[in-house]
């Protein structure tokens, strides 16, 4: 099973953040009875079974507020919420937060690259 945990805190002024703020967030729990018949769950197949491993970066003057999977074209996809950010006050500007992923597929015309693994552990 993968989940995604992410590490939040306050932001300040000029790129700072609150110490005191900082926590680790929790992935909702998800029971064994929820587990199908889930769209917030992908079960790998034999068929279905690539994950897309990506460097995904914010603009700049943004800062990362999201994080999630998303099934594209059969593989489990990485996207990143961002969110622009006064860098003199620390007020993030919420309404204009977006989504970035990479979306190439095998039917793009830049399909992804296989990065196999040699003898995993």
């Amino acid at each position: 099973i993968f989940h995604l945990q992410i590490e939040q805190a306050k932001a300040l002024q000029e790129g700072g953040i609150d110490e005191s703020s900082r926590e680790w967030m929790e992935p909702d729990p998800i029971s064994e009875v929820e587990l199908e018949n889930n769209p917030k769950v992908f079960t790998m197949s034999y068929e279905q079974r690539a994950m897309d491993l990506d460097a995904l970066t914010a603009p700049e003057g943004h800062v990362l507020t999201g994080l999630k999977l998303r099934k594209l074209g059969g593989h489990l996809n990485l996207e990143i919420q961002v969110t622009p950010i006064k860098f003199r006050s620390g007020e993030l500007l919420k309404e204009q937060s977006i989504w970035i992923a990479n979306d190439n597929t095998p039917a793009t015309t830049r399909p992804r690259k296989l990065m196999p693994i040699v003898l995993p552990d």
